[in-house]
């Protein structure tokens, strides 16, 4: 039932994505742009298969072991770290600005101010680049990490 209702739906988007096509077969328009990257997104053509674009190690931390960025009153959930950026859940959606100057209190225990810019928003997280975090910092992390699940150093 659910599957038949969803094809009705894909039916309709696709129908309607047509009303937007130019005489060249091109979308037209900003609705019609916003319908094919729906519909590409529903057929899984949304996906990058490429090679990996980032730069920088990320360290992903698990639920319940993940620092906070201190922004003002706000205190934002960090998900992900890495020496040029991070990603944050902010539970409460609240708008903190495209600039952001913070403090981070570390996993490791350690405190460290950043300075970063919000580079995307999706649902209730965000992409922060910031300034360029010491790598021996990132490193700290990872072994109180590994220290807290009851595994030996790394030499």
């Amino acid at each position: 039932m659910k599957s038949e209702a969803y094809g009705k739906i894909f039916q309709f988007f696709i129908s309607l994505s047509a009303s937007f096509e130019s005489k060249d077969g091109e979308i037209d328009g900003e609705k019609g742009m916003n319908i094919k990257k729906l519909l590409e997104r529903w057929q899984g053509k949304d996906k990058y298969d490429g090679a990996e674009r980032r730069k920088y190690f990320r360290l992903i931390y698990p639920p319940g072991k993940r620092p906070r960025l201190k922004v003002r009153e706000h205190e934002l959930e960090i998900i992900d770290i890495s020496e040029q950026g991070m990603k944050l859940l902010n539970y409460m959606q609240r708008n903190i600005g495209k600039y952001i100057s913070g403090t981070v209190e570390l996993y490791s225990g350690e405190s460290i101010d950043i300075i970063g810019k919000v580079v995307w928003l999706y649902k209730n997280e965000l992409g922060l680049l910031t300034t360029r975090l010491p790598q021996s910092i990132l490193i700290k992390e990872v072994r109180a990490l590994l220290r807290d699940k009851g595994l030996s150093e790394l030499h």
